[in-house]
């Protein structure tokens, strides 16, 4: 589906083509976000060259019309919503994954090859996972499997589900998450609220 940049630079083109600024831009920017969030990146490109190619009046034409040729491309409609039926992903249709290291790669310079765990996104697998670039769910976790199969350096992944983001204990090594539950509770300092006052009356 169209990025916010993929928008940004049709609308530019749009508008450079018939000599409008920065102004005229920012004026139908959100149009054109709230009307083109769901149109693939590639049909949004095109059919703005298309428009530009073809229109033979002088005046700037109306959001209407580049519409219109977006419909005849994708047979009637100008938006896929099919990835808000998707449970799993979020509004950008990545899901959060996590991979604990027995022993952090050798990339990971700064670890040494300690335990490490690492939070990052992959594009989900339904139709607006496809959308960005880089590996998708179903590739990360082929990876991971085989990883798991041939080496001792990868100790377990997560993934996220239902549209939410991984849990502190999915996203965090089993011993320092252990150290995260037992860490004492900071004692309430009676002296606290007075100190804060004054504090802040010096400051005044």
């Amino acid at each position: 589906m169209a990025s916010s940049s993929t928008i940004e630079h049709c609308l530019f083109e749009f508008c450079a083509n018939w000599g409008r600024g920065q102004d005229h831009m920012n004026k139908v920017y959100a149009s054109w976000a709230r009307e083109f969030e769901t149109t693939p990146d590639k049909v949004l490109h095109e059919s703005v060259e298309q428009l530009i190619r073809e229109y033979t009046e002088s005046f700037i034409p109306p959001i209407g019309k580049l519409i219109e040729i977006i419909k005849e491309k994708r047979g009637g409609s100008h938006v896929d919503r099919s990835y808000r039926k998707c449970p799993d992903c979020d509004k950008q249709g990545f899901r959060q994954v996590a991979v604990h290291y027995e022993r952090a790669p050798e990339r990971f310079t700064h670890h040494n090859g300690q335990p490490h765990c690492v939070v990052m996104t992959v594009n989900c697998n339904c139709h607006f996972g496809h959308r960005p670039a880089g590996a998708t769910l179903d590739e990360f976790i082929a990876k991971a499997e085989r990883t798991l199969q041939d080496c001792d350096h990868v100790r377990c992944y997560y993934v996220s589900e239902r549209g939410k983001t991984l849990t502190r204990e999915q996203s965090m090594l089993a011993e320092d998450y252990q150290l995260w539950l037992h860490k004492p509770t900071p004692k309430n300092n009676p002296y606290r609220k007075m100190i804060s006052a004054l504090l802040l009356g010096r400051g005044t």
